[in-house]
């Protein structure tokens, strides 16, 4: 009980704290700015798409591009996730190609048409690292949206083990960093 309180209610706030104290330190260079302008210019919803072991320095990308939904497993891992995401204010849809990814993929189209953007990781939550997933392709075909890939790179940075690892990477917080898009 004590458990799942923390995990559900305590450690997602935790989360965003963190997050905030780590983005307050970034500096930010959009790169091709005018390519998601023109989407968006002629009434477009992107699917932004970035790799996994990218995915801290994301969130800022992402808060900034709000009403915005985000694709997360229906795992233990992806409950937790699930709530710092929504604390943050963007909508998850629960669901992946193992579990929920039609009835996810339904919840995108459907976001979409109401004016959400979507945040989408393209390596899936069991890697391979840096192979892209058909989840990207699924979605923008079913919704017709535009893909803008986002490429996040730091000049500093510190890095930690992760899950990712086991797949030949490490999670990384960048300090400077550019987004592509």
């Amino acid at each position: 009980m004590l458990k799942r309180l923390l995990n559900l209610q305590i450690f997602p706030y935790i989360g965003l704290f963190i997050v905030k104290i780590i983005s307050s330190t970034y500096r930010i260079r959009i790169i091709n700015r005018e390519i998601e302008r023109d989407i968006l210019k002629r009434g477009h919803i992107p699917i932004y798409a970035s790799w996994h072991q990218r995915f801290f320095s994301g969130i800022t990308f992402f808060a900034s591009r709000k009403p915005i939904s985000i694709m997360i497993s229906q795992s233990k891992d992806g409950e937790l996730i699930s709530r710092i995401v929504n604390v943050l204010g963007y909508y998850p849809v629960r669901g992946s190609s193992s579990k929920g990814g039609r009835q996810a993929l339904r919840e995108i189209q459907r976001l979409a048409q109401v004016g959400y953007k979507v945040g989408h990781i393209v390596d899936g939550p069991r890697g391979p690292l840096g192979i892209v997933k058909p989840g990207l392709l699924l979605i923008a075909q079913a919704s017709r949206m535009p893909i803008v890939p986002v490429i996040i790179s730091a000049e500093k940075k510190w890095v930690f083990n992760s899950w990712e690892q086991v797949y030949g990477s490490k999670t990384f917080f960048p300090c400077d960093h550019s987004f592509f898009g």
